[in-house]
């Protein structure tokens, strides 16, 4: 209860309370707790993306027509399928044609433009007067106030958070065993033992006579923000939390000793960099490493016989089926050093499975505490299971313990098109990571959890870069100096690995860097880190 009250009286500081009732929240006989909202019944219009796997209306989905009938609010969805949203959006908020609220993950750059501008309303008085579900979710989870907060000290938007232990690294990297036992190998300690390890994978006949390629690698799409499968234990090896997360504002950042560094631009990112090139040089990493797609490079790891000894995926369970032996037979790949490095340090992911764009409510607007109350109701611990997964007592079925699990989906139905068949997952809810583990199980994906507790969790630095919310005007620099800096870093070190030639270009490699704005771009992101952690 103490975290509780000093979370709203933080809140409370940030700007005096205005959340007064408006006269037609006052005719439509607003109530404060408890449901209906509103006696008689109202419409807000709402921005929302429609996903290419929702075939039906959003007012025809169950968990949607529950929340009109338990609330009382009608919602008329302006329904905007994925490919066309940012194109809709964007001609909304340039011609002042708003709804009362926008529903889709709006970027940092409209949160804190159109915030600025007055377009989108500030909340943290709503948040304080009428949406408890949410303050309880910011008291387990303090940072949500910064994580939400613009530089003008408002918060314009809602957080959802969708974050299963699984959420936490971007990256498992694991270990084809077999041939290990074959071959009477440990896991590795050293940069030297991987090598050595490596080098008899690749020579020894473990294939009946079909070749294999020690260590995956591909290309990703960078276009799409999937971040390249780069074997980034390498980088931990020299102590160094490196990982290119395929988006500008987190790509290649972190933070130690209280300052905003990046990775490329690191001594030990050199290092790291001249030993990928002596694994290139001797054939140990897939040749096509940087041609070959991300879901190529998949589909020649599910094949048979095994393609590939090291594997770094998003999730080893989504690769093979859990009837398939490759799913046990890959095991974590533990972590080794360098020499001279006393510990491996692994990249952590500022906030993994939270978003802050959720949900802005516009100038236009006529029933802000009636739209937060309908908001925070999303925020109940069931209430964010329905809306993320499906209705429970449909496709998900509660116990009498009160453990929710998921049914499986119909014939000629993937679990997927089931879930989107009944709700609108893209909504602001708390899906917590004490929710999955205590009422959600997935037992599935909790395989990924618990590596990650094993065996990289110990290894994250206590800083870590948290992508605050910018100033627009900074925003407006960075997005000048991200494309070109993270464009040449990518082509420069891709050159290194497969040619080499780091230690005699390095001086002129930092220079150019610095050509490319550098230390204009740390010093940006240096401000925003201070204004929040100091």
């Amino acid at each position: 209860m103490r975290k509780l009250l000093m979370v709203i009286a933080l809140i409370a500081l940030v700007i005096p309370a205005f959340a007064q009732l408006t006269n037609e929240e006052k005719n439509a006989g607003f109530h404060e707790t408890g449901y209906p909202i509103v006696d008689k019944p109202i419409t807000l219009r709402i921005f929302a993306q429609k996903a290419p796997l929702h075939r039906n209306p959003f007012n025809e989905l169950l968990v949607i027509q529950k929340w009109e009938k338990m609330t009382n609010v009608h919602i008329e969805w302006i329904e905007v399928p994925t490919v066309s949203m940012e194109e809709k959006k964007n001609l909304m908020l340039a011609s002042n044609d708003l709804p009362d609220a926008f529903a889709n993950n709006l970027p940092d750059f409209d949160i804190s433009t159109y915030g600025a501008a007055k377009v989108f309303i500030p909340v943290q008085d709503l948040i304080k007067k009428s949406m408890p579900n949410y303050l309880k979710v910011i008291a387990q989870k303090p940072d949500i106030t910064k994580f939400t907060m613009a530089p003008d000290g408002n918060i314009y938007t809602f957080a959802r958070l969708n974050e299963g232990s699984w959420m936490r690294q971007l990256s498992i990297h694991s270990i084809y065993k077999p041939w290990m036992d074959k071959l009477g190998k440990s896991m590795p300690k050293t940069t030297d033992e991987f090598f050595d390890l490596m080098v008899a994978i690749k020579n020894a006949d473990l294939n009946n006579g079909k070749p294999v390629i020690p260590i995956a690698m591909a290309s990703g799409d960078q276009a799409l923000g999937i971040p390249r499968a780069t074997p980034w234990f390498i980088y931990y090896a020299f102590g160094l939390p490196y990982n290119d997360t395929g988006t500008d504002s987190t790509a290649n950042l972190f933070v130690e000793g209280g300052k905003v560094k990046y990775a490329p631009a690191d001594e030990r990112f050199k290092q790291a960099t001249i030993f990928m090139n002596k694994l290139w040089k001797a054939g140990l990493i897939e040749p096509e490493a940087y041609t070959l797609p991300y879901a190529q490079m998949e589909a020649k790891a599910r094949q048979m016989p095994v393609t590939y000894a090291v594997l770094s995926v998003w999730n080893l369970q989504d690769e093979f089926n859990p009837d398939d032996p490759r799913s046990k037979d890959y095991v974590p790949l533990s972590l080794f050093t360098a020499p001279g490095v006393d510990r491996p340090e692994v990249y952590r992911q500022p906030y993994p499975g939270w978003n802050r764009g959720h949900m802005a409510i516009t100038k236009v607007n006529k029933y802000p505490n009636v739209t937060a109350r309908w908001i925070d109701s999303m925020y109940e611990s069931y209430a964010s299971m329905e809306w993320v997964e499906g209705m429970i007592g449909s496709r998900l079925v509660k116990d009498n313990k009160g453990v929710v699990t998921m049914k499986n989906p119909p014939a000629g139905m993937t679990t997927q098109e089931y879930r989107y068949s009944e709700t609108q997952p893209d909504m602001p809810l708390a899906a917590t990571m004490e929710l999955y583990k205590n009422l959600f199980p997935s037992p599935i994906y909790e395989i990924k959890g618990a590596t990650i507790d094993k065996f990289l969790a110990p290894y994250w630095p206590k800083e870590f870069w948290s992508n605050p919310l910018m100033a627009p005007v900074n925003m407006k620099q960075l997005n000048a100096i991200d494309p070109d800096l993270r464009s040449f870093v990518t082509k420069t070190q891709a050159r290194w690995i497969t040619k080499g030639g780091i230690e005699a270009e390095w001086d002129s490699y930092l220079k150019q860097l610095e050509t490319l704005s550098l230390s204009k771009m740390l010093q940006i992101r240096q401000a925003a880190y201070d204004r929040l952690n100091k």
